[in-house]
């Protein structure tokens, strides 16, 4: 008896349709995430107080970058498709600690200092308007 209550009460709340729907949701919402955290950025925009600074091509040789910010200059390494604060005055020197990001979308914010490095992928030129 207890076991056609159990059939009942699923049949009633979930049918066959909702369960594919779900299914085909949480397929759909993985995939994205896997190719926004496989995408390798190309370039990483520095921002001061909200005011783009400095353009870094992350597919060169390694380099180092002096920003200044709020508290005192930054230091940041980029070079072969990754970026990393290495030197920073603050407190917690939380972006020097965040190390190496790589990939497109990601972004080290220092907010003692105000600056914010997002990086972002190639640089393409969609439309030209006349």
């Amino acid at each position: 008896m207890s076991k056609l209550h159990r059939q009942d009460f699923n049949n009633i709340f979930m049918t066959k349709a909702d369960k594919i729907l779900i299914v085909f949701s949480l397929c759909i919402g993985i995939t994205f995430f896997l190719l926004k955290s496989t995408t390798n950025a190309s370039y990483a925009d520095v921002y001061l107080k909200n005011e783009r600074i400095l353009t870094i091509d992350l597919n060169t040789e390694k380099k180092t970058y002096t920003v200044k910010g709020t508290l005192g200059k930054i230091v940041i390494e980029a070079g072969n498709g990754k970026i990393r604060v290495i030197e920073e005055k603050s407190s917690n020197h939380i972006c020097s600690k965040q190390g190496w990001v790589s990939k497109k979308g990601d972004s080290i914010v220092c907010l003692p200092n105000e600056v914010v490095i997002q990086l972002s992928g190639k640089m393409e030129l969609d439309t030209i308007v006349r």
